[in-house]
């Protein structure tokens, strides 16, 4: 209801359902920055009512956002459209009774250049809409969707066909996918569209891990997107960022519609937006969105790599950095505690397979718990029997931190404390460490979902992990 004793404004998102949204939390926010009294709230309204509630909306509301399932059912409820929710067949804001869509203006914001590429875009739902008209209009090479079912893609890929005749555009089952790529096909820009990632199953990948992997690994790729906000740095986005490609999740964009949205309902108040008191305050509000989630939900990053990696040390400076926001948990220091022996006795006493399978029974709890939390895992922790899938199937994160022979060796000198490095001579010492790193490697970094580079000292790599998942502050 409007709220005019106060001068308040009311806008609100509809959909159903709605869950956790973070629209409530950015619309106040941006609100706050440009100084405009409102108040934004959730309309969960199921389907067989919405006939009945859409003129009250459209009548006590200042303006409001559409999400699925209604963005196309709500059009024929609105005296007009605009030519962007004409184009799209969507709408996401409403202002007026009339309907808009402010998807491109938010994937536009990104810049991703597209001219001459060949792009895959993983989804043919309406996020894979708007962001495909983007593209098709920087006259790409080709543009391949694909999609679980095709037949749904269909009329997408006629629309862009049609509209934009120079590009060549196909539709492809994974299975035709993994014989274009197999055949020689390249990407130069990656998109996701299609829900696999989001938090809480943020282990998950759009395309099998083998695939994705050697697409990035062939040097083609310069470019991915993923259209998913949560996580704020999905697999799909870490792993891209191993292989030093740009890679961004959805966040940004998801800032920049509702930034659209606010200036769609607030038509005479253009000089708010470009004040430069505005600008920072906008700025940073960007920036606390990824701590936000955070916090709402619960994030489990699990640090491997081998011994003198840094695992602990990082983790802790981490820590420290994120102000607490993230618990942070050793497995060996909880797997000790709990047994109330160091690990050597208990390699000693109760031999390796006992203790593995102590670490997999201690991570598997860990994980469970609802909370954000680092994880500093032992070095032949991620090299067990289905310890990855476990990780990615409870939502969990890998980092490896990739370190150097060199660099292990100086860190361990000064250490006895090492199971694995039970020799009597540094000759042997050298040896073991050049055999086990060489054994291993391979599997770290096929496990791995972000590679940081580990020979750099404990501040840098703690950046680099922030940087990675976007937590800067």
């Amino acid at each position: 209801m409007k709220n005019r004793q106060h001068d308040i404004e009311n806008f609100g998102l509809l959909g159903h359902p709605l869950g956790h949204s973070l629209s409530p939390y950015i619309h106040q926010q941006i609100m706050e920055a440009a100084k405009i009294r409102g108040e934004y709230e959730l309309l969960d309204i199921p389907p067989d009512r919405l006939e009945n509630e859409i003129e009250s909306l459209t009548g006590d509301l200042d303006g409001f956002n559409v999400t699925i399932p209604y963005k196309e059912k709500i059009i024929p409820f609105l005296s007009g459209i605009s030519n962007e929710a004409r184009i799209f067949g969507a709408v996401n804001t409403v202002y007026h009774n009339t309907g808009y869509n402010t998807d491109s203006l938010g994937f536009a914001s990104m810049k991703i250049p597209a001219q001459d590429c060949n792009i895959l875009i993983l989804g043919t739902g309406g996020a894979s809409r708007s962001i495909s008209h983007v593209l098709a209009g920087q006259n790409p090479s080709s543009i391949t969707f694909m999609a679980r079912n095709p037949q749904r893609g269909l009329d997408l890929v006629t629309e862009i066909q049609e509209l934009y005749p120079h590009s060549a555009v196909q539709l492809v089952t994974l299975e035709q996918l993994e014989l274009l790529v197999n055949k020689g096909m390249h990407f130069q820009l990656l998109i996701n569209t299609t829900p696999v990632g989001m938090w809480p199953h943020a282990g998950r990948l759009p395309l099998p891990h083998d695939l994705y992997y050697n697409m990035l690994k062939s040097g083609e790729v310069r470019h991915v997107f993923d259209a998913i906000y949560n996580p704020t740095a999905t697999r799909f986005v870490l792993m891209a960022r191993s292989f030093g490609i740009w890679a961004y999740g959805g966040l940004g964009m998801l800032f920049e519609q509702a930034l659209a949205a606010q200036k769609i309902w607030h038509p005479d108040t253009p000089d708010v937006w470009e004040a430069p008191a505005t600008k920072l305050r906008l700025e940073n509000i960007r920036i606390s969105l990824s701590h936000f989630l955070l916090k709402q939900n619960p994030l489990k990053i699990v640090l491997t790599g081998f011994m003198g990696a840094g695992k602990t040390t990082t983790a802790e400076r981490l820590s420290l950095l994120l102000e607490g926001e993230l618990d942070v948990l050793d497995l060996d220091l909880v797997i000790t505690e709990k047994e109330d022996r160091t690990i050597s006795e208990i390699f000693s006493e109760s031999g390796e397979a006992y203790f593995r399978n102590l670490e997999k029974e201690f991570l598997s709890t860990l994980l469970d718990q609802p909370k954000s939390m680092i994880i500093s895992a032992g070095g032949g922790t991620i090299l067990q029997d289905n310890i990855v899938e476990l990780i990615h199937e409870k939502g969990g994160l890998i980092v490896l931190l990739d370190v150097e022979e060199e660099t292990v060796l100086s860190r361990i000198a000064s250490t006895s404390s090492r199971p694995l490095l039970a020799v009597s001579d540094v000759e042997n010492t050298q040896d073991k460490v050049h055999r086990l790193l060489n054994e291993r490697n391979p599997a770290y970094h096929m496990a791995a979902d972000l590679v940081i580079d580990a020979n750099q000292d404990v501040e840098l790599r703690a950046k680099a992990l922030l940087q990675a998942f976007e937590l800067e502050r």
